[in-house]
């Protein structure tokens, strides 16, 4: 049961886990603010791949970033081979602790992270806005690609890129409306 002071982001994430559609008032309220709601992906990806279970949560939740902070080594590896560099260089980023603190903590940054590196690799607009969803701060590489790429006078990735952060807006805008989270006192 989640009680009214501050936790962790690893509780709020687990909590949404367990009931990613808001089906009880408890669930609703356990965020300290409806902002960790608006990062979905990370719970509603654990509540996937775990079917539902409870039990499994916290090993699914762990081992979404164990695999996303790989992901963000290979991504690494991906890119220097791209730029004619030896794929080895990803060990840097691969034993860089900024990459891996946020797995301890059950943070949204491992997947982001995954999913911003590939989505930049790719070109893909789909997996930036998946990106925005585990953290809303992808927005900005959303906002950058649609730049570069009118740019470049190419209007359709432009546009696909504008759509999808015109989508994540109104996923903030309807979170913020309609989830209806505690807010603490941390100054009490």
């Amino acid at each position: 049961r989640p009680e009214p002071r501050g936790g962790l982001d690893g509780q709020f994430y687990y909590y949404s886990a367990q009931d990613p559609v808001l089906r009880t008032p408890a669930t609703a309220r356990s965020p300290d603010n409806n902002l960790r709601y608006r990062r979905i992906l990370y719970p509603l990806l654990a509540w996937l791949l775990a079917g539902g279970q409870r039990a499994l949560l916290p090993y699914v939740l762990m081992a979404i970033n164990v695999v996303a902070c790989t992901a963000v080594a290979a991504a690494a590896a991906v890119a220097a081979r791209r730029a004619g560099q030896t794929p080895w260089l990803a060990l840097a980023v691969a034993v860089f602790p900024g990459v891996w603190v946020s797995l301890t903590r059950d943070m949204t940054e491992p997947l982001q992270l995954a999913l911003a590196s590939w989505g930049l690799l790719l070109e893909s607009a789909v997996l930036l806005f998946l990106s925005s969803l585990a953290k809303e701060t992808t927005a900005i590489v959303q906002l950058t690609e649609v730049a570069r790429n009118l740019r470049a006078g190419r209007m359709l990735p432009a546009a696909r890129n504008l759509l999808l952060t015109v989508v994540l807006l109104a996923w903030a805008v309807a979170v913020s409306v309609f989830v209806q989270s505690h807010t603490w006192n941390l100054h009490a």
